[in-house]
């Protein structure tokens, strides 16, 4: 399986550079007690599929032709090795080896519940195969599978999308479906695509759904004999520092796998190009490499006098491309008046007044940054991931209240300077609040109501440096000055 225990792929086994400083006790024990070592004895042991490696979740069925899958599965037959799998795997780990985050894993892998979950995900294994043993009948059957009556209580299916969100599957697997697709992509002008080869809104609209349908479909699956308060802790491990760098690295290891496998298909996809272009052995070749039910879908070798680049492509292209953008545009665009900035200061002391909220935000702002997996939210769905991190903002506005250190830190409007004083190197002023006392101000301290940071101080004003984190983890700055007043002059100098 893809993404929860393993990925459908391989790739060459050279050490990267630098990995011998990698702790190889630590990295052995977390392949051991994470399952990663049970899934490599289990691939290894077992007779394969191909379409686990040419189509990892049956989902090219939603975006391509049934010749072109059987193609594409030719294409990818015999490309995988479960050595040179999990060898990418423990490249990734080496090369992203945080050593804090791998202890704290290890801690959650050998405690009953890490335990309990790995068999579960090992256990799930021989299910996998079946699920794509099924192939377009299963396809077919998603949303029936997933039927009012099937699904779990209310808390338990909040709590999936939750581990979903937090292993970031969907992001990855539409690259994985759409690497394979582009590896058979050149084959597209000698090959007889079928009706309705124009899958840009499938590739949009539908995949994105049928893999978060299908990977809800395993979760409950998979950990449906853990209790609900053991799988709410199975989703926090997920949601921390260290669960999310796991399954991160895990993903990217599986993406450098894919990536060795389209490698090896394009060598085939190259040779068949050529053979085209020269006319020399392509009969060879394609009897070579395809059954019967795939070679006869080469119908005939591309026109040499019909452009690849042919007038009106590019504004086809153009109009796909236009409408790609404008849609995740018309979602998002609204969101930074609900999505209020927080102060850089406030937000940074959020680390020690509330650990929990602080990581709560940072998921939600990367969440919301990259947008592939919320661009695959229905518009409800949508909705109540926008609502719940504007509450969690909310929140954070209030501790952050609580944190006020300084009686500077009030409107600009009740804070006057009244005088600037001049001591060896180092410039100070003084301020005088609404209340008629008066403060000396030298750079660095907090001033204004918005964790504003002094910035200088010359024989004019003071500059107050505002800086805010928007709800994309994007940082803003703005510069606020206080002014001697008019009826002043520069009469408060000293």
């Amino acid at each position: 399986m893809t993404g929860i225990l393993c990925a459908t792929s391989a790739v060459a086994s050279q050490p990267p550079a630098g990995s011998a400083a990698v702790d190889d006790s630590l990295l052995r024990q977390l392949f051991k007690d994470s399952g990663l070592d049970a899934a490599k004895t289990f691939m290894s042991e077992t007779e394969l599929p191909t379409e686990m490696f040419s189509d990892p979740l049956t989902l090219l069925y939603v975006v391509a032709p049934d010749g072109k899958i059987s193609l594409i599965r030719q294409l990818y037959m015999g490309t995988f090795d479960s050595q040179e799998y999990f060898d990418a795997v423990e490249q990734r780990f080496r090369r992203s080896m945080n050593s804090k985050h791998a202890q704290q894993a290890l801690e959650f892998f050998a405690s009953p519940l890490g335990q309990k979950a790995v068999e579960l995900e090992v256990r799930f294994l021989n299910d996998y195969l079946w699920f794509l043993s099924r192939g377009k009948d299963f396809l077919g059957h998603y949303r029936e599978k997933t039927g009012t009556e099937n699904l779990p209580p209310g808390q338990r299916l909040y709590l999936s999308n939750r581990l979903l969100r937090s292993m970031n599957l969907v992001a990855h697997d539409l690259k994985v479906t759409q690497s394979i697709l582009s590896v058979a992509s050149p084959l597209n002008p000698y090959f007889e695509q079928g009706p309705s080869d124009n899958k840009s809104k499938q590739m949009k609209e539908d995949l994105p759904e049928y893999i978060k349908t299908l990977r809800l479909l395993f979760i409950f699956r998979i950990y449906g004999e853990l209790s609900e308060n053991n799988f709410k802790e199975l989703v926090k491990f997920y949601e921390s520092p260290a669960g999310r760098w796991y399954q991160s690295v895990k993903n990217k290891g599986s993406l450098d796998a894919q990536e060795r496998m389209n490698q090896q298909a394009r060598l085939r996809v190259a040779s068949l190009l050529k053979a085209f272009e020269e006319g020399e052995q392509e009969q060879e070749l394609l009897w070579e490499m395809f059954p019967p039910g795939v070679r006869q879908l080469f119908v005939r070798k591309r026109d040499p006098f019909q452009a690849l680049v042919y007038p009106g492509m590019d504004k086809k292209k153009k109009e796909v491309k236009e409408e790609d953008l404008t849609a995740p545009v018309d979602r998002f665009a609204s969101q930074g008046s609900r999505l209020l900035p927080l102060p850089l200061e406030a937000y940074n002391q959020l680390k020690e007044m509330d650990p929990q909220l602080y990581q709560d935000l940072e998921f939600y702002s990367k969440l919301f940054q990259e947008r592939t997996e919320l661009e695959a939210l229905s518009d409800e769905e949508f909705e109540e991931e926008v609502a719940r991190y504007q509450s969690l903002l909310e929140r954070a506005t209030d501790v952050a209240g609580r944190g006020v250190m300084t009686p500077l830190q009030v409107e600009y409007g009740e804070l006057r300077l009244v005088g600037v004083l001049n001591s060896g190197s180092e410039t100070r002023a003084l301020v005088q609040t609404g209340d008629s006392n008066g403060y000396t101000v030298k750079p660095g301290m907090l001033m204004g109501p918005a964790y504003g940071v002094v910035g200088s101080i010359d024989q004019e004003r003071i500059e107050v440096v505002e800086r805010s984190r928007d709800y994309e983890g994007n940082i803003l700055s703005k510069v606020q000055f206080i002014a001697f007043s008019a009826s002043e002059g520069s009469g408060g100098k000293k």
